[in-house]
């Protein structure tokens, strides 16, 4: 066991006196998580913390259980435990708000070709891959539903592609 001790009482007084405590300067926090976040998580994923609107980090989901708190059957949705470590130097019983990161891809509406195409990069090559979009608020981007996954490299101009072939 590593961590750091503090000694409150090097002589208990009275029977259940702290004496010394234990603990990590590692945090590690522990929530309970609905399933419909949880199966957005995935071991390693970066999630984001927040103590308040000034003060947030960064921290690693470490921990994901496989079976839910309560394994009776009922109409609520499932809670699973879930750890996530951080560095930050945060009190002990601090309350946090975590979000989790999002998948959604956004590219530039200059990057679509006839209504449903983007230019995919492959070894050196550019391939014409199909997509699915939803527009967005501006109307300088649109969101992917379908075909590309996060990581993938688009052409952001298709006139630039069609112009060179």
């Amino acid at each position: 066991m590593d961590g750091n001790i503090i000694i409150h009482n090097s002589v208990p007084f009275k029977n259940n006196d702290i004496i010394l405590q234990i603990f990590h300067p590692s945090a590690i926090i522990k929530a309970e998580v609905s399933e419909s976040i949880v199966n957005l998580l995935e071991l390693k994923d970066t999630v984001r913390i927040s103590i308040d609107k000034l003060h947030s980090f960064n921290g690693t989901v470490k921990y994901i259980a496989k079976l839910p708190l309560n394994t009776k059957p009922t109409s609520l949705p499932s809670l699973y435990n879930v750890e996530i470590s951080s560095k930050a130097d945060i009190k002990f019983g601090t309350h946090f708000r975590i979000e989790v990161p999002n998948q959604t891809i956004e590219i530039p509406k200059t990057a679509i070709y006839d209504k449903q195409f983007v230019f995919l990069q492959r070894n050196k090559k550019f391939i014409k891959r199909v997509i699915k979009t939803e527009k967005l608020g501006n109307n300088k981007h649109v969101k992917v539903l379908e075909g590309l996954n996060p990581g993938d490299t688009i052409a952001k101009n298709a006139n630039t592609v069609l112009s060179k072939n």
